[in-house]
């Protein structure tokens, strides 16, 4: 027989005042909670700011005898954004309905306009400054007059200079010939002579040369680095065997002196 699955204890609905409470203790820890990086590090700073947000709602939520653990506040935290997101989708719609009717108004809790305010990037994303239909938003920076718009603001900052011909009596093609921007001229392209090209040649040629030269006075002073330190060990070890050749003589003269003095006290004793 299969386990019996084990019913999980549901807890009361939240209550304005404890929602409340939960979105300014996760507004405290924005900073870890909303953080876009995926490493483990950043998974245990989150799951400890959850613990830390566990304990000051149990401390400070006005229902005493409900107490919530971090899952649990993680899970409501994550519906109330859920719904914040559908309630901007819902607003959004209906500013872009067509077909007339009234405009259905969309009311924000105090809670979700401070989420709001953390999560706006998150939810809508980058403005498009180049093709976008939230005109009513729209910078005015970046407005470009158009001839023949009248519901396009002409200021002296956003307007763009437009030169237009006003006595048409008079009006040549000729008139169109007139000297180009500075940004616009081109200094004419002069061709390279066959001596110019070799010179450019024999001077990168020369640049490589210097490089090869460098390369091989590295080379050289890792050389004669590498063979000091071989002589120095080697003289080191001369040392060190010469040390130990006299040290050997030595131990070898005691060993005699001390050999001969055990026969001498052994022909005493018979």
């Amino acid at each position: 027989m299969s386990e019996k699955k084990v019913k999980r204890e549901r807890h009361p609905n939240y209550s304005d005042e404890e929602t409340r409470l939960l979105v300014d203790l996760v507004l405290e820890q924005k900073h870890k909670i909303e953080s876009k990086v995926s490493d483990a590090s950043t998974w245990k700073g989150k799951n400890e700011a959850w613990e830390t947000v566990a304990l000051s709602f149990n401390a400070r939520n006005p229902t005493l005898n409900v107490k919530r653990d971090s899952t649990n506040l993680k899970i409501k935290y994550e519906s109330i954004k859920k719904a914040l997101k559908k309630k901007v989708a819902k607003e959004k719609c209906d500013f872009y309905v067509t077909g007339g009717g009234s405009k259905v108004d969309v009311t924000y809790k105090d809670w979700e306009k401070k989420l709001w305010a953390i999560l706006k990037l998150a939810i809508c994303g980058l403005r498009s400054t180049f093709d976008c239909d939230d005109l009513p938003q729209a910078s005015p920076a970046t407005v470009i007059p158009v001839a023949g718009s009248s519901n396009i603001r002409d200021t002296e900052e956003t307007a763009l200079p437009i030169s237009s011909p006003t006595k048409w009596d008079t009006w040549t093609p000729t008139s169109l010939r007139k000297r180009k921007f500075l940004v616009l001229r081109t200094q004419p392209r002069r061709e390279m002579s066959k001596k110019d090209i070799l010179n450019g040649k024999y001077e990168a040629l020369a640049d490589d040369r210097r490089k090869l030269i460098a390369i091989q006075l590295q080379i050289a002073q890792k050389e004669m680095e590498a063979l000091r330190t071989r002589v120095a060990h080697e003289q080191e070890m001369q040392v060190l065997k010469k040390q130990k050749l006299l040290s050997e003589i030595k131990h070898g003269e005691e060993e005699r002196k001390i050999r001969i003095e055990l026969l001498k006290q052994q022909i005493n004793n018979k």
